[in-house]
């Protein structure tokens, strides 16, 4: 702390609090929080980040704020500027900015932003990090979309010579616009897979965010994360063999109550077979399996009820 430095404030001169840590506590208290964050872990990063965000010259010490003391004077036992401002009315938006957040965020979202990288799972894990902290993106089928784009568009040959995409497919990846959101869905799944195999002892991905032991431990979790090749995951997934259903098959997968009514839901649906074979006589028609996956689950009059009930989700909003 420079000699040049003045007292602006105590804390308790401005918020309802004594400190950054009982402020803290507070919030987590008023939110019925305490069980599901790091009380410890929150009040630290907290502190800290007010103390980051203080410009140069000011510091916070304890739970008393200091700023520069330049050009001040003592008048009647206050320093105060030539007109008359005393320290607290100069730097007041200093102080009031680092403890809230930059403008417009809002003082207790700029808290909780802080707060929710030390959350704890419902099985008391801490949180390790967030996907964003890992690789920049905001999730794993977020990273997967990205993946599916850029390789569609540098190995159109590789999709081409698959035999599993038809011409607009290949015209879509030309213009890196390959992947529906059933492939990111099905490459996600596999990527979430591999990425559970990797994590160190403990540690779980849950959603789009790493959890581990509580106490927190030592771990390269985004060594681990990093390790995984999410570009063979989308390669060894986009030109993998072509599965081919019978008509009986599609049945199963859709749900209909015979062969015939599979190939007429289709034909009312829009799919085509994919090949046709020869077999004891009589030819026989063959269908994308994703293609038949991908047309049953957007199929007409899903709607919102439909869905609920295929995912067993009750549609409500999870707490904080």
């Amino acid at each position: 702390m420079s000699s040049a430095s003045a007292v602006i404030a105590a804390w308790s001169e401005l918020w309802d609090s004594t400190g950054p840590e009982d402020r803290a506590w507070r919030l987590l208290s008023a939110a019925d929080a305490l069980g599901t964050h790091d009380l410890g872990a929150v009040r630290r990063a907290y502190r800290r980040a007010i103390e980051q965000a203080l410009p140069q010259g000011f510091y916070l010490r304890n739970n008393t704020f200091y700023g520069p003391a330049g050009g001040l004077r003592l008048v009647a036992g206050a320093l105060v500027d030539d007109a008359g401002r005393t320290t607290l009315q100069l730097h007041h938006d200093v102080l009031e900015q680092a403890v809230h957040g930059p403008v417009g965020t809002g003082a207790d979202a700029y808290f909780w932003q802080i707060a929710d990288r030390h959350r704890l799972s419902a099985d008391g894990l801490r949180l390790y990090g967030d996907w964003t902290v890992f690789t920049g993106e905001t999730s794993p089928e977020a990273s997967v979309r990205t993946a599916l784009a850029l390789w569609g568009r540098t190995h159109v040959q590789e999709l081409a010579d698959s035999g599993r995409h038809p011409i607009e497919v290949l015209s879509a990846a030309l213009l890196g616009q390959f992947g529906t959101e059933d492939d990111v869905a099905q490459v996600a799944a596999r990527y979430r897979t591999a990425l559970a195999a990797v994590l160190p002892p403990g540690f779980a991905l849950d959603g789009d965010a790493v959890y581990g032991p509580h106490p927190p431990v030592e771990a390269d979790v985004k060594g681990a994360v990093l390790s995984v090749d999410l570009v063979a995951v989308v390669a060894a997934y986009a030109t993998a063999p072509r599965e081919l259903l019978t008509a009986q098959q599609v049945a199963d997968v859709i749900g209909a109550a015979s062969a015939d009514s599979a190939r007429h839901t289709l034909s009312r649906w829009g799919v085509t077979a994919a090949e046709y074979r020869t077999e004891a006589g009589r030819v026989q028609a063959r269908w994308d399996g994703d293609q038949v996956r991908t047309a049953w689950r957007s199929r007409p009059g899903r709607g919102r009820r439909t869905q609920l009930l295929a995912d067993g989700s009750t549609g409500g909003k999870p707490g904080r």
